[in-house]
């Protein structure tokens, strides 16, 4: 896979997230505002806007920045959505789920010698904000309550984006390993064919050399 990797494919990844990210998140505030969860319309025309603004760091080639405020977005996100529409919700799944793409993240940084996601710290930091969110919706009950019809629906369109980044966004990965990054970024090395060896005899002296 690493034959694959470059500033290039990895910018082609990224959009393709940020544009799912933002198809759901436009879903999202259509969804609340028809059940009249009012506090998280207004937080998803915010989530809106900063995925529409995440293409400018994208383009830039900020990867690694782009990698941490999408993970604090969601993670920001989905507390809110657990503790005003309860633990039975499941928006704090995504928080696991979006570990992955986190770690991805870093794996392609390094892979490509530029500034590195915090992985770990940022997943840390999510176990955390989980914990403690499941601890706030034991103790008191949830202000909001979404009906069966809406929770169908969103758990359709978890899956829809879901599967959509792990099956379909690596394919932008595909046929981009001959294209060199430009710019302070390292270039890429593709791998060079096996040549085979000749043998070395005692006193340095090839097969070749010994024929002759």
């Amino acid at each position: 896979m690493d034959d694959l990797l470059n500033i290039n494919s990895a910018k082609t990844m990224a959009r393709f997230i940020s544009v799912c990210f933002l198809v759901i998140h436009v879903a999202l505030c259509v969804l609340f505002w028809k059940t009249g969860v009012t506090p998280m319309a207004i937080f998803n025309v915010g989530s809106v806007i900063f995925y529409v603004l995440s293409l400018a760091l994208i383009n830039k080639g900020y990867l690694a920045l782009w990698t941490d405020l999408v993970y604090l977005e969601v993670v920001a996100h989905m507390v809110c959505a657990a503790l005003l529409c309860g633990w039975d919700s499941d928006f704090q799944t995504a928080i696991l789920a979006v570990c992955s793409l986190t770690f991805f993240s870093e794996y392609v940084c390094r892979c490509l010698n530029i500034n590195y996601a915090h992985g770990l710290p940022l997943c840390i930091f999510g176990a955390v904000a989980y914990l403690v969110t499941c601890a706030v919706c034991a103790l008191r009950p949830a202000p909001y309550t979404l009906p069966d019809s809406a929770s169908l629906l969103l758990k359709l369109v978890w899956g829809i984006i879901v599967f959509s980044v792990l099956i379909v966004g690596p394919q932008g990965l595909r046929g981009r390993g001959d294209q060199v990054p430009q710019g302070p970024h390292r270039p890429y090395e593709p791998r060079q064919a096996h040549r085979p060896v000749q043998p070395i005899l005692r006193g340095g002296v090839s097969g070749q050399t010994l024929q002759e």
